[in-house]
C-alpha cells in the first residue's frame, strides 16, 4: 500500500510513473502483478498496465536458483572447478583454492594451471577415461575417486563428479 500511495504522491507533482509494479487480488484469491506507467496530464491521469505476474515469477526463480548454486559453489566442504578440453582450470571455488593453496598461492597462479598437477599421477589414468566418458556422453554426471596431493607429501581421497558442458546442454 506505502508503495502505490507514494506513486500517488509522485503523479501529484506530475511526475510521470514508470515500470511500477503492484499486487492484485483476483476474484478466485490468486494474485495477480501488475506494472503500471502513468502520467498527470492536468487534473488526469493517463495510465497503461500490463500482466507481468509470469516475468515476476520467473525473475524470483531465477534469483532463488542462483543463490542455490551461490550456496553450493560457496560450501566450505565441496570443491567446485571447471577446465577446459586442455584440462586447464578455468574456474575455482574458494574452498578448492584455499585446500590447494600451498601449490597454487593465488587464484591467478591455478587458473590456467593443468589440473593433473593437482591429482596424484597414479590417478591420471581414471581422470583421462572419466573425462573421455564425459565427453562422450554431455550432460550425464559421472562420479570418480580421486587423490589429491598434500603440502606434507601424503593425499587425501576426493570424490568427484564430472561432467561435460556443451552449448546444448
Amino acid at each position: 500500500v506505502e508503495s502505490t500511495l507514494a506513486a500517488m504522491r509522485e503523479l501529484a507533482k506530475h511526475k510521470p510513473i514508470e515500470y511500477f509494479i503492484n499486487r492484485y487480488r483476483t476474484r478466485d484469491g490468486k494474485y495477480r502483478s501488475i506494472e503500471w506507467r502513468a502520467y498527470a496530464y492536468g487534473n488526469l491521469v493517463y495510465a497503461a498496465a500490463r500482466d507481468v505476474t509470469d516475468r515476476v515469477r520467473m525473475e524470483q526463480e531465477l534469483r532463488d536458483s542462483e543463490a542455490f548454486l551461490q550456496s553450493v559453489v560457496n560450501n566450505r566442504n565441496t570443491l567446485v572447478l571447471r577446465t577446459d578440453l586442455e584440462g586447464r582450470y578455468t574456474y575455482v571455488n574458494d574452498t578448492m583454492l584455499e585446500r590447494m593453496n600451498w601449490m597454487y598461492p593465488t587464484r591467478q597462479a591455478m587458473l590456467g594451471a593443468d589440473s593433473l598437477e593437482s591429482i596424484m599421477p597414479e590417478d591420471h589414468a581414471a581422470t583421462h577415461e572419466v573425462v573421455a566418458q564425459c565427453i562422450e556422453n554431455p550432460g550425464m554426471t559421472i562420479q570418480v575417486e580421486l587423490r589429491k596431493p598434500k603440502h606434507d607429501g601424503g593425499s587425501f581421497w576426493t570424490l568427484w563428479e564430472f561432467m561435460a558442458v556443451t552449448d546444448d546442454t
